[in-house]
């Protein structure tokens, strides 16, 4: 079996490795998590496996693992729609009826299967109740809250999370050859998120959340809570990007913090008031994840951000 790096999540990789070995993938796995978090990476990597024609999985040496794609392996897409439609899983299950072409399974990776109509999602459980032996789908999504209750409770659930910073910074100075201090600050930029710190150290300008979530911490002491709103404002429509926006905004907080310890800071937060934000961030950021209203939640982080800038 071949080596797979994965930066972070030990005991999901651990999980996988093992029914990779033993060959128990379930027909239906789900992995979730923000952009850039390796779900694709990992979705690949399991994808891979399921082909593999030797004796051993991921051999290396059998047709499949030294092919750049497999016919066994297909993609769903929204083919550039907003959303994946029920005539897109209507293909799907189709095609699942047919016998894989040169492997032991047929593998249907779903992107951004967060995006699925309801219409697409009760298409797609019943292929989901009923899966052919030789098929295993793989739906990659964001967050499964957008999935039907009857869709995850056929899905083993894997969630990815960025790793510490200086895990990232260690997994980006082996896979780039860059130098110690463009790993660190980029990992530290994006969170640790390692697709967002590639971005960065490939010379990308910074992402205007990185940006706006920096204006918003140097606004906590020359702006008003309205100066806050402001810049808190286009994301307010949008829950991936206000949650994207409270990541950097926990990366730059923390990263005040660290240099906090070190040797103060610009903006003369003090420890406690770092610590506080750093906690209200967290705080916003689970109640979007349960779907409280992105407005009144950002409008209610301003409040008590500004508050709470004065500790």
């Amino acid at each position: 079996m071949n080596g797979f790096e994965f930066a972070g999540n030990q005991s999901v990789i651990s999980t996988i490795n093992k029914m990779i070995l033993s060959r128990t993938l379930p027909h239906a796995i789900l992995i979730e998590g923000e952009e850039g978090c390796g779900k694709r990476t990992l979705a690949g990597y399991i994808a891979k496996s399921a082909v593999c024609t030797g004796t051993v999985p991921l051999c290396g040496e059998c047709a499949n693992c030294r092919a750049t794609n497999s016919p066994d392996i297909i993609h769903v897409t929204s083919g550039g729609k907003k959303s994946i439609q029920v005539d897109d899983i209507r293909e799907i299950r189709q095609r699942a009826s047919v016998f894989p072409h040169q492997s032991p399974k047929q593998v249907f990776v779903i992107e951004r299967a967060d995006t699925m109509t309801p219409q697409a999602q009760n298409a797609l459980l019943k292929i989901l109740e009923e899966p052919p032996e030789f098929v295993i789908f793989i739906l990659i999504a964001e967050s499964g809250l957008s999935l039907l209750p009857t869709i995850l409770s056929r899905c083993m659930r894997f969630t990815l999370k960025p790793p510490e910073i200086n895990q990232a910074a260690d997994y980006l100075l082996r896979k780039t050859g860059k130098d110690r201090e463009a790993v660190e600050r980029a990992a530290t930029d994006a969170g640790g998120n390692i697709g967002k710190a590639l971005v960065l150290l490939s010379g990308a300008k910074e992402s205007q959340t990185v940006e706006d979530a920096k204006a918003i911490i140097e606004a906590l002491k020359s702006g008003t809570s309205l100066d806050l709103l402001r810049l808190c404002h286009p994301y307010e429509q949008d829950r991936g990007k206000a949650l994207e926006l409270l990541k950097a905004l926990e990366s730059q907080l923390l990263n005040l913090l660290t240099q906090k310890h070190k040797n103060g800071n610009e903006l003369q937060l003090t420890a406690s008031a770092l610590v506080k934000l750093i906690e209200i961030t967290r705080d916003t950021a689970e109640k979007l994840r349960q779907n409280v209203n992105i407005c009144l939640a950002l409008t209610n982080l301003c409040a008590c951000f500004k508050q709470s800038a004065a500790l």
